[in-house]
């Protein structure tokens, strides 16, 4: 079964999420792979040896390996979301807020080797992430 996302607004205007059903060791197992063997090559076997767990944990956590991809596209959100709020100070006034934001941003994308391997070797994989295709 996917990650479990549940996202809140704060009256200060922050945006957190809780992530619940993904096995930590397994999401960054999948991260690994992803960067060595790409998305579309890593199979749910790849993660679970490299996460040290049997394939049946990883099929039961996960479902299939859509259900895989999504959970990790969640997770890598929900660390985004919550690395944004610590680098920002929201209290400040709104153009250095979002200043903060954007900057943080960018670097955070940029600096995000599985992203960056998926735009430059697989972006048609990163379009079937973004782009639900039942």
């Amino acid at each position: 079964m996917p990650a479990l996302v549940v996202w809140s607004r704060w009256d200060d205007g922050r945006v957190s999420s809780v992530s619940a059903g993904a096995d930590p060791r397994l999401v960054d197992a999948a991260l690994e792979c992803f960067l060595s063997f790409g998305v579309r090559k890593t199979s749910l076997t790849d993660v679970a040896d490299r996460a040290g767990v049997s394939r049946a944990t990883a099929y039961r956590v996960f479902g299939d390996k859509s259900g895989l991809v999504r959970a990790v596209a969640e997770t890598e959100i929900t660390r985004l979301l919550d690395r944004l709020d610590a680098a920002v100070t929201w209290e400040a006034p709104l153009a250095d807020a979002l200043e903060q934001a954007i900057t943080f941003t960018l670097d955070y994308l940029r600096d995000h080797a599985v992203l960056q391997r998926l735009i430059t070797k697989e972006p048609e994989q990163l379009t079937d992430i973004v782009v639900d295709r039942k």
